[in-house]
């Protein structure tokens, strides 16, 4: 039997608390998922994970995404394919040392938390 499949999504692959709540994730869920990790950094997609191309066309159950780009993309492919089930996970405390963190909370209230499954603070 084939298991389901689950993606997280994350900003970058440098291990932060949102990277680590995806390492733990993926290895909870591994013997129960097809778990595949995509990885967007501030400069575009790191090329060593899955990239771009992974996030907005890669087939999965469940997508988990982490933090405000990660969402905002995920949001994007959604528009054209909403064969998934959706979390999404904010970690507020990262906009406050952001720039332009009024208007990506803007962003994420009107835009992303609309079309989620399900999100967490």
């Amino acid at each position: 039997m084939r298991k389901p499949s689950l993606m997280l999504v994350t900003r970058t692959a440098r291990v932060g608390g949102a990277e680590r709540i995806v390492l733990r994730l993926a290895e909870t869920f591994e013997d129960d998922f097809a778990v595949s990790l995509a990885v967007v950094s501030r400069n575009g997609v790191e090329t060593q994970a899955s990239g771009l191309s992974r996030i907005l066309f890669g087939r999965a159950s469940i997508v988990h995404s982490h933090l405000f780009l990660p969402g905002l993309l995920i949001r994007l492919r959604r528009i054209w394919d909403g064969g998934f089930r959706w979390v999404h996970t904010v970690h507020y405390d990262a906009y406050e040392s952001q720039k332009f963190s009024a208007i990506k909370r803007w962003i994420d209230h009107h835009l992303v938390f609309r079309a989620v499954d399900s999100w967490w603070p």
